[in-house]
């Protein structure tokens, strides 16, 4: 991801070679799962082994939160359908 000279003032920056460390270290994990698994599905299924296995293991977790809804009317309209 390339940056402009305006957001990093300092003098030393230079937008031809600076890469975001954030996105960065999402390429490293992207690669590494690649790496490991040949498919989304077996990746899938590691993913399902493993929240087994930590359930058996007595951990817990709290669920994702429902969709926020920023107009009542919406909700209320999806109600009803």
């Amino acid at each position: 991801m390339k940056e402009t000279p305006e957001k990093h003032p300092e003098l030393d920056f230079d937008p031809a070679t600076y890469t975001n460390p954030v996105l960065e270290e999402c390429y490293r994990i992207k690669r590494e799962i690649n790496a490991e698994f040949n498919s989304l599905q077996e990746y899938h299924e590691y993913l399902v082994a493993q929240s087994a296995k930590w359930k058996k293991l007595g951990w817990k977790y709290r669920s994702v939160l429902p969709r926020r809804v920023d107009n009542p009317c919406e909700e209320a309209e999806t109600e009803r359908a």
